[in-house]
Protein backbone atom coordinates (compact mmCIF):
# COMPACT_ATOMS: atom_id res chain seq x y z
CA UNK A 1 0.00 0.00 0.00
CA UNK A 2 1.30 3.51 -0.89
CA UNK A 3 0.72 6.68 1.29
CA UNK A 4 0.23 9.96 0.62
CA UNK A 5 0.93 12.22 3.54
CA UNK A 6 -1.23 15.43 4.60
CA UNK A 7 -0.91 15.21 8.33
CA UNK A 8 -0.95 12.90 11.08
CA UNK A 9 0.28 11.31 14.63
CA UNK A 10 1.35 7.86 14.55
CA UNK A 11 1.97 4.61 17.11
CA UNK A 12 4.37 1.80 15.76
CA UNK A 13 3.24 -1.64 16.53
CA UNK A 14 7.01 -2.33 16.13
CA UNK A 15 7.25 -5.79 13.99
CA UNK A 16 10.69 -6.00 15.61
CA UNK A 17 9.01 -7.54 18.60
CA UNK A 18 8.55 -10.94 17.07
CA UNK A 19 6.41 -14.39 18.79
CA UNK A 20 8.99 -16.94 19.43
CA UNK A 21 7.20 -18.76 16.41
CA UNK A 22 6.81 -16.24 13.59
CA UNK A 23 9.77 -16.35 10.76
CA UNK A 24 11.89 -13.05 10.31
CA UNK A 25 11.36 -11.33 7.40
CA UNK A 26 14.87 -10.99 6.12
CA UNK A 27 16.88 -7.50 6.64
CA UNK A 28 14.40 -6.45 9.06
CA UNK A 29 15.75 -5.09 12.56
CA UNK A 30 14.46 -7.36 15.72
CA UNK A 31 14.74 -7.58 19.59
CA UNK A 32 16.04 -10.55 20.87
CA UNK A 33 18.48 -11.48 24.24
CA UNK A 34 21.97 -12.95 25.72
CA UNK A 35 22.63 -14.56 28.71
CA UNK A 36 26.09 -13.78 29.86
CA UNK A 37 28.41 -13.51 32.79
CA UNK A 38 28.11 -10.22 34.44
CA UNK A 39 31.57 -10.17 34.19
CA UNK A 40 31.78 -10.12 30.57
CA UNK A 41 28.40 -7.85 30.16
CA UNK A 42 30.42 -4.36 30.38
CA UNK A 43 33.23 -5.60 27.64
CA UNK A 44 30.21 -6.47 25.36
CA UNK A 45 28.82 -3.17 25.59
CA UNK A 46 31.95 -1.45 25.10
CA UNK A 47 33.61 -3.97 22.13
CA UNK A 48 30.40 -6.16 20.54
CA UNK A 49 30.06 -9.45 20.35
CA UNK A 50 33.14 -12.07 19.27
CA UNK A 51 32.15 -15.00 17.37
CA UNK A 52 31.85 -18.71 19.20
CA UNK A 53 34.01 -20.99 17.48
CA UNK A 54 31.25 -23.73 16.73
CA UNK A 55 27.93 -24.93 17.80
CA UNK A 56 24.85 -26.26 17.28
CA UNK A 57 24.92 -24.00 14.34
CA UNK A 58 28.34 -23.68 13.72
CA UNK A 59 30.43 -20.02 14.34
CA UNK A 60 28.84 -16.99 15.12
CA UNK A 61 26.92 -14.87 17.91
CA UNK A 62 24.16 -17.02 19.64
CA UNK A 63 21.14 -14.99 20.32
CA UNK A 64 16.77 -15.55 20.60
CA UNK A 65 14.28 -13.32 20.81
CA UNK A 66 12.63 -16.03 23.54
CA UNK A 67 14.25 -14.42 26.74
CA UNK A 68 13.38 -17.35 29.18
CA UNK A 69 15.72 -19.14 26.51
CA UNK A 70 18.48 -16.26 27.58
CA UNK A 71 17.74 -16.29 31.04
CA UNK A 72 19.20 -20.13 30.73
CA UNK A 73 22.64 -18.89 29.72
CA UNK A 74 25.70 -18.90 31.13
CA UNK A 75 24.19 -22.59 31.93
CA UNK A 76 25.10 -23.95 35.49
CA UNK A 77 25.77 -20.42 36.70
CA UNK A 78 24.11 -19.10 40.33
CA UNK A 79 21.74 -15.93 39.15
CA UNK A 80 23.32 -13.37 40.76
CA UNK A 81 26.37 -14.25 38.40
CA UNK A 82 24.73 -13.49 35.33
CA UNK A 83 22.24 -11.56 33.28
CA UNK A 84 20.68 -10.81 30.35
CA UNK A 85 21.14 -7.84 27.52
CA UNK A 86 18.72 -6.81 25.70
CA UNK A 87 19.70 -6.38 21.87
CA UNK A 88 18.52 -5.01 18.58
CA UNK A 89 19.95 -7.11 15.59
CA UNK A 90 19.90 -7.01 11.56
CA UNK A 91 19.13 -10.61 10.57
CA UNK A 92 19.91 -10.02 6.95
CA UNK A 93 19.59 -12.73 4.87
CA UNK A 94 17.66 -16.16 7.19
CA UNK A 95 17.71 -19.77 7.01
CA UNK A 96 15.86 -21.85 8.92
CA UNK A 97 17.28 -24.83 10.41
CA UNK A 98 14.81 -26.96 11.80
CA UNK A 99 15.78 -30.93 11.36
CA UNK A 100 18.45 -32.76 12.48
CA UNK A 101 21.26 -32.97 10.23
CA UNK A 102 20.08 -30.29 7.89
CA UNK A 103 22.34 -29.95 4.82
CA UNK A 104 23.19 -26.55 6.24
CA UNK A 105 23.27 -26.63 9.96
CA UNK A 106 26.57 -25.51 10.01
CA UNK A 107 27.59 -24.03 6.38
CA UNK A 108 24.43 -21.92 5.79
CA UNK A 109 27.30 -18.75 6.07
CA UNK A 110 28.98 -20.28 2.84
CA UNK A 111 25.81 -20.40 1.16
CA UNK A 112 25.19 -16.66 1.46
CA UNK A 113 23.12 -16.02 4.69
CA UNK A 114 23.49 -14.30 7.36
CA UNK A 115 21.72 -15.21 10.35
CA UNK A 116 20.19 -19.00 10.92
CA UNK A 117 17.08 -20.03 12.99
CA UNK A 118 15.65 -22.32 14.68
CA UNK A 119 12.40 -22.43 15.41
CA UNK A 120 10.06 -23.49 18.58
CA UNK A 121 9.45 -26.74 18.58
CA UNK A 122 11.35 -27.50 15.98
CA UNK A 123 12.54 -31.62 15.49
CA UNK A 124 15.97 -30.89 16.43
CA UNK A 125 16.79 -33.40 18.95
CA UNK A 126 19.72 -31.60 21.02
CA UNK A 127 17.17 -28.53 21.68
CA UNK A 128 15.74 -30.12 24.93
CA UNK A 129 13.65 -26.76 25.74
CA UNK A 130 12.17 -26.49 22.10
CA UNK A 131 12.98 -22.66 22.69
CA UNK A 132 13.70 -20.23 19.63
CA UNK A 133 17.11 -20.00 18.62
CA UNK A 134 19.55 -17.43 16.44
CA UNK A 135 22.83 -17.36 15.21
CA UNK A 136 24.59 -14.53 14.10
CA UNK A 137 27.47 -14.81 12.00
CA UNK A 138 28.57 -10.74 11.73
CA UNK A 139 28.61 -9.36 15.24
CA UNK A 140 28.41 -5.93 14.03
CA UNK A 141 24.67 -7.09 12.98
CA UNK A 142 23.84 -6.89 16.87
CA UNK A 143 23.67 -3.83 18.95
CA UNK A 144 22.54 -3.73 22.68
CA UNK A 145 19.93 -1.63 24.11
CA UNK A 146 19.32 -2.32 27.32
CA UNK A 147 19.51 -4.83 30.59
CA UNK A 148 16.59 -6.91 30.35
CA UNK A 149 18.01 -9.01 33.40
CA UNK A 150 20.15 -8.21 36.27
CA UNK A 151 19.92 -9.11 40.03
CA UNK A 152 21.50 -6.40 41.10
CA UNK A 153 20.38 -3.01 40.96
CA UNK A 154 23.89 -1.18 41.17
CA UNK A 155 25.34 -3.28 38.43
CA UNK A 156 22.76 -2.92 36.12
CA UNK A 157 22.32 1.05 36.56
CA UNK A 158 25.97 1.07 35.90
CA UNK A 159 25.59 -1.08 32.97
CA UNK A 160 22.92 1.09 31.17
CA UNK A 161 24.61 4.39 32.03
CA UNK A 162 27.38 2.71 29.75
CA UNK A 163 25.37 1.73 26.99
CA UNK A 164 23.70 5.18 26.66
CA UNK A 165 27.27 6.36 26.55
CA UNK A 166 28.18 4.41 23.92
CA UNK A 167 25.70 5.14 21.61
CA UNK A 168 26.49 8.68 22.44
CA UNK A 169 29.83 8.28 21.23
CA UNK A 170 29.11 6.03 18.23
CA UNK A 171 26.09 8.59 17.03
CA UNK A 172 28.54 11.52 17.69
CA UNK A 173 29.91 12.66 13.92
CA UNK A 174 27.67 10.48 12.38
CA UNK A 175 25.34 12.67 11.31
CA UNK A 176 25.35 10.95 7.69
CA UNK A 177 23.28 8.25 9.22
CA UNK A 178 20.69 10.22 10.59
CA UNK A 179 17.81 11.23 8.15
CA UNK A 180 17.53 14.82 7.95
CA UNK A 181 13.94 15.26 8.52
CA UNK A 182 13.03 13.05 11.21
CA UNK A 183 16.28 12.42 12.95
CA UNK A 184 16.25 8.93 13.09
CA UNK A 185 19.44 6.25 12.69
CA UNK A 186 18.71 4.61 9.36
CA UNK A 187 20.89 2.36 7.01
CA UNK A 188 18.88 2.91 3.74
CA UNK A 189 16.81 5.62 2.66
CA UNK A 190 14.19 7.13 4.16
CA UNK A 191 11.10 7.78 1.69
CA UNK A 192 11.25 11.35 1.99
CA UNK A 193 8.42 13.30 0.45
CA UNK A 194 6.16 16.00 -0.07
CA UNK A 195 2.78 16.76 1.87
CA UNK A 196 0.44 16.89 -0.95
CA UNK A 197 -1.74 19.64 1.30
CA UNK A 198 0.59 21.96 2.52
CA UNK A 199 4.18 21.07 -0.03
CA UNK A 200 6.10 21.05 3.03
CA UNK A 201 8.97 17.99 2.58
CA UNK A 202 8.18 15.48 4.98
CA UNK A 203 9.25 12.20 6.42
CA UNK A 204 7.11 9.25 7.02
CA UNK A 205 9.25 8.16 9.99
CA UNK A 206 8.33 11.76 11.96
CA UNK A 207 6.14 11.43 14.54
CA UNK A 208 3.68 13.99 13.46
CA UNK A 209 3.18 16.81 10.65
CA UNK A 210 1.65 20.16 11.67
CA UNK A 211 -0.30 21.16 8.17
CA UNK A 212 -0.02 24.96 7.36
CA UNK A 213 -2.94 24.74 4.82
CA UNK A 214 -6.49 24.71 5.99
CA UNK A 215 -8.93 23.18 3.70
CA UNK A 216 -11.01 20.17 3.65
CA UNK A 217 -9.67 16.99 3.50
CA UNK A 218 -10.53 13.38 3.47
CA UNK A 219 -10.19 11.66 6.72
CA UNK A 220 -9.83 7.67 7.79
CA UNK A 221 -7.83 5.09 9.86
CA UNK A 222 -6.07 2.34 8.36
CA UNK A 223 -3.35 0.49 9.31
CA UNK A 224 -0.21 -0.32 6.76
CA UNK A 225 2.66 -1.18 5.90
CA UNK A 226 5.57 0.53 4.93
CA UNK A 227 7.81 -1.40 2.55
CA UNK A 228 11.73 -1.95 2.37
CA UNK A 229 14.16 -2.94 4.35
CA UNK A 230 17.13 -1.72 7.13
CA UNK A 231 17.63 -1.16 10.61
CA UNK A 232 17.02 2.30 11.85
CA UNK A 233 18.92 1.86 15.12
CA UNK A 234 15.99 0.78 16.86
CA UNK A 235 14.14 3.74 16.96
CA UNK A 236 12.45 2.98 13.78
CA UNK A 237 12.35 -0.10 11.09
CA UNK A 238 11.25 0.37 7.46
CA UNK A 239 9.00 -2.69 7.81
CA UNK A 240 7.04 -1.65 10.84
CA UNK A 241 3.10 -2.20 11.27
CA UNK A 242 1.62 1.28 12.09
CA UNK A 243 -1.42 1.93 13.30
CA UNK A 244 -2.55 5.62 12.39
CA UNK A 245 -5.65 8.00 13.02
CA UNK A 246 -5.49 10.59 10.70
CA UNK A 247 -6.93 13.56 9.45
CA UNK A 248 -6.15 14.43 5.77
CA UNK A 249 -4.65 11.42 3.42
CA UNK A 250 -4.97 9.67 0.26
CA UNK A 251 -4.03 5.92 0.91
CA UNK A 252 -3.71 3.80 -2.65
CA UNK A 253 -3.67 -0.18 -2.33
CA UNK A 254 -1.08 -2.21 -4.07
CA UNK A 255 -2.76 -5.56 -5.27
CA UNK A 256 -0.44 -8.02 -3.45
CA UNK A 257 -2.48 -11.19 -3.35
CA UNK A 258 -1.04 -11.71 -6.64
CA UNK A 259 1.87 -13.33 -5.32
CA UNK A 260 4.81 -14.29 -7.94
CA UNK A 261 5.52 -17.92 -7.42
CA UNK A 262 8.40 -17.97 -5.94
CA UNK A 263 7.24 -15.32 -3.23
CA UNK A 264 6.62 -16.63 0.15
CA UNK A 265 3.12 -16.51 1.51
CA UNK A 266 2.14 -14.31 4.44
CA UNK A 267 0.25 -16.24 7.43
CA UNK A 268 -3.51 -14.96 7.21
CA UNK A 269 -3.76 -13.39 3.74
CA UNK A 270 -5.94 -14.71 0.71
CA UNK A 271 -4.03 -14.91 -2.28
CA UNK A 272 -5.65 -16.01 -5.55
CA UNK A 273 -4.49 -19.83 -6.78
CA UNK A 274 -5.59 -22.08 -9.74
CA UNK A 275 -6.97 -25.80 -9.78
CA UNK A 276 -7.03 -27.86 -12.65
CA UNK A 277 -10.43 -30.53 -12.39
CA UNK A 278 -12.51 -32.33 -15.39
CA UNK A 279 -15.46 -30.42 -16.66
CA UNK A 280 -17.74 -33.02 -14.25
CA UNK A 281 -15.99 -32.04 -10.92
CA UNK A 282 -15.65 -28.53 -11.68
CA UNK A 283 -19.32 -28.22 -11.78
CA UNK A 284 -19.25 -30.24 -8.11
CA UNK A 285 -16.50 -28.18 -6.78
CA UNK A 286 -18.64 -24.61 -7.76
CA UNK A 287 -21.59 -26.65 -6.08
CA UNK A 288 -20.61 -28.27 -3.06
CA UNK A 289 -16.92 -27.14 -2.32
CA UNK A 290 -13.66 -29.34 -2.19
CA UNK A 291 -13.10 -32.30 -0.78
CA UNK A 292 -9.64 -33.53 0.87
CA UNK A 293 -7.86 -36.22 -0.50
CA UNK A 294 -6.97 -38.81 0.79
CA UNK A 295 -2.80 -38.81 0.31
CA UNK A 296 -0.27 -37.25 -1.68
CA UNK A 297 3.34 -35.77 -2.04
CA UNK A 298 1.87 -33.49 0.75
CA UNK A 299 -0.26 -35.79 2.78
CA UNK A 300 -4.14 -35.31 3.30
CA UNK A 301 -5.27 -31.82 2.11
CA UNK A 302 -6.86 -29.57 -1.22
CA UNK A 303 -3.71 -29.47 -4.07
CA UNK A 304 -3.78 -25.65 -6.03
CA UNK A 305 -1.11 -23.65 -6.70
CA UNK A 306 -0.76 -20.09 -7.52
CA UNK A 307 1.07 -20.86 -10.80
CA UNK A 308 -1.69 -21.10 -13.44
CA UNK A 309 0.55 -23.20 -15.50
CA UNK A 310 0.68 -25.86 -12.96
CA UNK A 311 -3.48 -26.21 -12.61
CA UNK A 312 -3.54 -26.39 -17.00
CA UNK A 313 -1.45 -29.66 -16.54
CA UNK A 314 -4.36 -31.04 -14.13
CA UNK A 315 -5.89 -33.54 -14.68
CA UNK A 316 -2.77 -35.45 -15.89
CA UNK A 317 -4.42 -38.24 -17.94
CA UNK A 318 -7.23 -36.45 -19.47
CA UNK A 319 -7.40 -35.03 -22.18
CA UNK A 320 -7.39 -31.32 -22.92
CA UNK A 321 -11.12 -31.36 -23.87
CA UNK A 322 -11.54 -32.52 -20.18
CA UNK A 323 -9.51 -29.62 -18.26
CA UNK A 324 -10.38 -26.75 -16.51
CA UNK A 325 -8.66 -24.99 -14.36
CA UNK A 326 -10.61 -23.06 -11.65
CA UNK A 327 -9.65 -19.50 -10.26
CA UNK A 328 -9.29 -19.68 -6.72
CA UNK A 329 -9.73 -17.03 -3.25
CA UNK A 330 -7.52 -18.87 -0.75
CA UNK A 331 -7.22 -18.12 3.27
CA UNK A 332 -4.21 -19.46 3.78
CA UNK A 333 -3.79 -18.86 7.49
CA UNK A 334 -0.78 -20.66 8.84
CA UNK A 335 1.77 -21.81 5.66
CA UNK A 336 4.44 -24.20 6.08
CA UNK A 337 7.74 -24.49 3.42
CA UNK A 338 8.68 -27.89 2.42
CA UNK A 339 11.62 -27.21 -0.02
CA UNK A 340 13.52 -30.54 0.59
CA UNK A 341 12.61 -34.32 -0.14
CA UNK A 342 12.24 -35.97 3.36
CA UNK A 343 11.40 -33.29 4.84
CA UNK A 344 10.55 -33.90 8.56
CA UNK A 345 6.64 -32.45 8.09
CA UNK A 346 6.37 -33.26 4.36
CA UNK A 347 3.21 -35.27 5.83
CA UNK A 348 2.63 -34.17 9.09
CA UNK A 349 2.53 -30.61 9.08
CA UNK A 350 -1.38 -29.72 10.29
CA UNK A 351 -0.53 -31.96 12.83
CA UNK A 352 2.10 -29.54 14.00
CA UNK A 353 0.09 -26.22 13.72
CA UNK A 354 -0.22 -25.12 10.04
CA UNK A 355 -2.97 -24.70 7.89
CA UNK A 356 -1.19 -24.89 4.46
CA UNK A 357 2.03 -26.36 3.03
CA UNK A 358 4.16 -24.65 0.58
CA UNK A 359 6.95 -25.80 -1.91
CA UNK A 360 8.43 -23.07 -3.93
CA UNK A 361 9.23 -23.20 -6.89
CA UNK A 362 12.30 -24.81 -8.65
CA UNK A 363 13.27 -26.07 -5.21
CA UNK A 364 14.64 -29.53 -5.91
CA UNK A 365 12.18 -31.79 -4.81
CA UNK A 366 11.95 -35.08 -6.77
CA UNK A 367 8.48 -35.38 -6.19
CA UNK A 368 7.57 -32.32 -8.51
CA UNK A 369 10.25 -32.75 -11.46
CA UNK A 370 8.53 -29.66 -13.49
CA UNK A 371 9.47 -26.88 -10.87
CA UNK A 372 6.73 -25.13 -10.78
CA UNK A 373 4.90 -24.08 -7.28
CA UNK A 374 2.63 -26.13 -5.42
CA UNK A 375 -0.01 -25.54 -1.98
CA UNK A 376 -2.20 -28.05 0.43
CA UNK A 377 -4.90 -26.87 1.87
CA UNK A 378 -5.69 -28.46 4.83
CA UNK A 379 -9.55 -27.35 5.52
CA UNK A 380 -11.53 -26.75 2.00
CA UNK A 381 -13.71 -24.10 3.75
CA UNK A 382 -10.81 -21.85 3.33
CA UNK A 383 -11.16 -21.88 -0.65
CA UNK A 384 -13.53 -20.17 -2.70
CA UNK A 385 -13.94 -20.63 -6.35
CA UNK A 386 -14.84 -17.82 -7.69
CA UNK A 387 -13.68 -17.42 -12.03
CA UNK A 388 -13.09 -19.76 -14.60
CA UNK A 389 -9.18 -19.08 -15.52
CA UNK A 390 -9.74 -21.78 -18.37
CA UNK A 391 -11.97 -24.40 -19.89
CA UNK A 392 -12.18 -26.38 -22.88
CA UNK A 393 -14.77 -24.01 -24.89
CA UNK A 394 -16.36 -20.65 -24.27
CA UNK A 395 -19.55 -22.64 -23.97
CA UNK A 396 -18.50 -24.78 -20.96
CA UNK A 397 -16.64 -21.73 -19.54
CA UNK A 398 -19.98 -19.34 -19.93
CA UNK A 399 -21.60 -22.41 -18.07
CA UNK A 400 -19.32 -22.58 -15.16
CA UNK A 401 -19.08 -19.06 -14.85
CA UNK A 402 -23.41 -18.62 -14.29
CA UNK A 403 -22.83 -21.42 -11.76
CA UNK A 404 -20.40 -19.74 -9.77
CA UNK A 405 -22.94 -17.03 -9.91
CA UNK A 406 -25.84 -19.34 -8.76
CA UNK A 407 -23.90 -21.22 -6.30
CA UNK A 408 -22.92 -17.67 -4.63
CA UNK A 409 -26.12 -16.25 -4.90
CA UNK A 410 -27.67 -18.67 -2.73
CA UNK A 411 -24.75 -18.82 -0.30
CA UNK A 412 -25.08 -15.24 0.17
CA UNK A 413 -28.64 -15.92 0.66
CA UNK A 414 -28.50 -18.20 3.20
CA UNK A 415 -26.14 -16.17 5.11
CA UNK A 416 -27.95 -13.04 5.45
CA UNK A 417 -29.94 -13.57 8.35
CA UNK A 418 -26.64 -14.50 10.35
CA UNK A 419 -25.32 -10.53 8.89
CA UNK A 420 -26.30 -6.77 8.51
CA UNK A 421 -25.33 -3.55 6.91
CA UNK A 422 -22.82 -1.66 8.77
CA UNK A 423 -24.76 1.73 9.59
CA UNK A 424 -21.53 3.29 8.90
CA UNK A 425 -19.71 1.71 5.98
CA UNK A 426 -22.94 0.21 4.26
CA UNK A 427 -21.45 -3.23 3.48
CA UNK A 428 -22.43 -6.37 5.11
CA UNK A 429 -20.93 -7.42 7.68
CA UNK A 430 -21.13 -10.65 10.11
CA UNK A 431 -18.98 -8.96 12.66
CA UNK A 432 -19.31 -5.58 13.78
CA UNK A 433 -16.55 -3.15 11.96
CA UNK A 434 -13.83 -1.01 13.94
CA UNK A 435 -16.08 1.91 14.62
CA UNK A 436 -13.60 5.29 15.41
CA UNK A 437 -14.69 9.11 15.64
CA UNK A 438 -12.65 11.42 13.60
CA UNK A 439 -11.05 14.19 15.73
CA UNK A 440 -11.56 16.68 12.75
CA UNK A 441 -15.08 16.95 13.52
CA UNK A 442 -16.21 14.58 15.83
CA UNK A 443 -18.25 12.07 13.75
CA UNK A 444 -17.92 8.43 14.18
CA UNK A 445 -15.98 6.97 11.20
CA UNK A 446 -15.83 3.06 10.18
CA UNK A 447 -12.55 2.29 8.92
CA UNK A 448 -14.49 0.32 5.94
CA UNK A 449 -15.54 3.84 4.24
CA UNK A 450 -14.08 4.76 1.07
CA UNK A 451 -14.01 8.28 2.47
CA UNK A 452 -14.69 10.83 5.11
CA UNK A 453 -15.33 14.59 4.41
CA UNK A 454 -15.05 16.69 7.06
CA UNK A 455 -16.88 19.91 7.26
CA UNK A 456 -15.90 21.17 10.91
CA UNK A 457 -14.10 24.92 10.39
CA UNK A 458 -11.49 25.66 12.99
CA UNK A 459 -10.42 29.18 12.88
CA UNK A 460 -6.99 27.66 14.29
CA UNK A 461 -7.03 24.03 12.10
CA UNK A 462 -4.05 21.90 12.80
CA UNK A 463 -3.30 18.43 10.98
CA UNK A 464 -1.42 16.45 13.44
Amino acid sequence: MSVEFCGWEAIKSSQGHLDSGQEPLAATGYTMYHGTYISNAADIIKNGFQRSKDGLLGPGVYVSRNIEKAKCYPQKTDKKDKLVLKLRVNVGKVKKIDTDNHLLQKTWHQNGYDCAWVPPMSNITSIKSGREEDCVWDPKRIKVVDVALCMDDATRHGLRRLIKKMRQNTNHGNSSDECHKCGKEMVTLHPVQKCWNCDDTICPFQSKHKCRTYSHCVARSVVFLIGGNGLDGGKSSMSNSTSVDFYGWEVSYDDDHHLTAEQEPTAGRIYTMYHGASVNNARSIIRNGFNQSRDGMLGPGVYISRDQKKADRYPINNPPTDRVSLKLKVDVGKVKKIDTDNNAMQKTWHSNGYDTAWVPPNCGMKAVPSGLEEDCVWDPKRIEVIDIARAPSDAIKNELQALITQTRSLKNTTSQQNSANCQFCKTKVSLPHQVVTCWGCGENICLFMAKHSCFRQQQQHLFL
